[in-house]
């Protein structure tokens, strides 16, 4: 018997040495450096520069440009400036580089000249001005609405870049 229980030991011993390195599946992502970053999942190939013009005037802006979502997108490795005034919307698109610039409907006629891509923001807009606002800029903010979805829509600009 014992020799039976010594025999079998030195099996699964010489088998467990002799097999070559097995992964499970999820291994080869906790390599360093092969997992794919939060950008990649996404589909983007790099991190937005996005700039949010939430000046007093606007209801709609500082409603759904909250902090929330601009740490939401910061948290994703996106850079967000914040314009609060004319005169500072003015200066950053003279000064900056922005990919996504976000600003109430009433203020994206003034941003026709930017490169940036605009993506005007409404709140409790009727469905044919939010059709027609998609048809002429592509995506559009509409409020109310989750954090989540803001950041979904302004991904989808960031593709569109």
């Amino acid at each position: 018997m014992k020799c039976i229980i010594w025999f079998t030991s030195l099996a699964i011993m010489l088998v467990s040495l002799s097999a070559s390195r097995v992964e499970a599946c999820g291994d080869k992502l906790l390599v360093t450096g092969s997992a794919p970053g939060l950008l990649q999942i996404q589909g983007l190939d790099r991190a937005g520069v996005i700039l949010f013009y939430r000046h007093g005037d606007s209801e709609v802006a500082s409603s759904v440009l909250t902090e929330k979502l601009e740490k939401s997108l910061r948290n994703r490795g996106h850079r967000v400036e914040v314009a609060d005034t004319p005169d500072e919307l003015v200066m950053d698109l003279k000064t900056g580089q922005y990919d996504v610039v976000l600003a109430d409907v009433k203020d994206v006629e003034a941003l026709h000249d930017t490169s940036a891509k605009v993506v005007p923001v409404v709140f409790n807009a009727p469905y044919t001005e939010v059709a027609s606002l998609k048809k002429s800029y592509g995506e559009v903010l509409e409020g109310p609405n989750k954090t989540s979805r803001y950041v979904k829509v302004i991904t989808e600009a960031l593709k569109g870049r």
